[in-house]
């Protein structure tokens, strides 16, 4: 049986407008010159973004969705619903929640709002649900329009004393406007997220209502063996293929440089189909990294390198999830003439 077509016609981004040095970071740990450069080695990171005291999470999901829409030649009232997944008690209410809150700011009544699972599946999660919702709209006449909103603002959830996170991570957020018709963007051949087996504790946040100033932990060794020995295997399986296609410019969840480099080599992907750019520029930022990394790609024209992209995510929860994605007309629309992501 052969499904409608779903596509991306709109990408919009917001990074914290605060640049963290990550110089400042390695004083406030005491490293020495050698230590900060071999870090650096491991995580890639040369500068990380925050929210400013003046802003929050929540205007940087806006003036996101503000982009996609305007990117997709789009109002706020062609929208008929807004996904969206954020990394536990980032948002300034737990209710409403960020796609309502989202929706009373755009103007928005009665339109579709729902919260998905958090982490850095969640935005293919939210993809697959939106995807399937407009499969029904098409199968039933409708023409529809969907925002998928995804990101995070770590400092809420991480420790300030943890080493392990405090060298990857940045605030922002990124949105993929979602049609069942389209003259330009990207069409989603392929689209499935599952949970893998493992240690889900490897990566885990604490119920911030049962356990005070819970924080997020990870631990970077199992995240690694996560990552490239369950994960790696499974990401091409998700879309009923042996190996990650060699036809596609590879877009990874920018966990960290030395995961990067080691997926490109188990996964035997060229250097130059492979993206490094965002754990380099911007940091890992949760779910919301492999749409950063799409809008980053289309800006600097490295997806022209192969006919298709591939996107592939991991992280908490243990989950795993993969997009294959084939251009429509000119796909450089879906981030619109003007481009910064700060």
């Amino acid at each position: 049986m052969t499904l409608p077509n779903v596509y991306i016609t709109g990408i919009g981004s917001k990074l914290g407008s605060m640049e963290v040095s990550i110089e400042d970071i390695a004083r406030r740990f005491q490293l020495t010159s050698a230590q900060l450069r071999k870090l650096q080695r491991k995580c890639g990171t040369t500068r990380l973004y925050d929210c400013s005291a003046d802003e929050s999470i929540e205007h940087c999901a806006l003036e996101a969705c503000q982009v996609a829409l305007k990117n997709a030649s789009l109002s706020p009232g062609d929208v008929a619903g807004i996904y969206a997944s954020t990394g536990g008690p980032v948002t300034e209410h737990m209710l409403p929640d960020l796609p309502r809150t989202l929706a009373q700011h755009l103007g928005l009544g009665d339109i579709d709002t729902v919260g998905m699972s958090m982490g850095c599946v969640g935005g293919i999660d939210c993809m697959v649900a939106v995807r399937d919702r407009l499969i029904v709209d098409t199968l039933e006449g409708r023409s529809a329009r969907y925002l998928v909103v995804c990101g995070d603002q770590p400092s809420v959830i991480h420790s300030a004393a943890d080493r392990s996170t405090a060298f990857l991570f940045s605030a922002g957020m990124s949105v993929f406007v979602l049609s069942n018709e389209a003259t330009s963007g990207y069409c989603i051949d392929k689209i499935r997220c599952v949970s893998a087996a493992g240690d889900p504790l490897s990566l885990a946040l604490r119920n911030a209502f049962t356990t005070p100033g819970a924080k997020f932990e990870m631990h970077g060794e199992a995240v690694y063996e996560f990552a490239v020995r369950t994960a790696l295997p499974m990401l091409p399986r998700l879309l009923d293929q042996d190996v990650i296609p060699k036809d596609a410019y590879c877009i990874m969840h920018q966990a960290s440089l030395s995961i990067l480099r080691q997926m490109a080599v188990q996964a035997e992907i060229d250097d130059t189909l492979m993206y490094y750019d965002g754990i380099r520029e911007v940091g890992n930022t949760s779910g919301a990294s492999v749409m950063f990394g799409l809008e980053d790609a289309i800006v600097k024209g490295y997806v022209h390198r192969a006919p298709r992209v591939f996107l592939g995510t991991f992280g908490v929860g243990l989950k795993v999830g993969a997009i294959l994605l084939s251009p429509v007309g000119d796909p450089a629309n879906v981030v619109g003439r003007s481009h910064s992501l700060a």
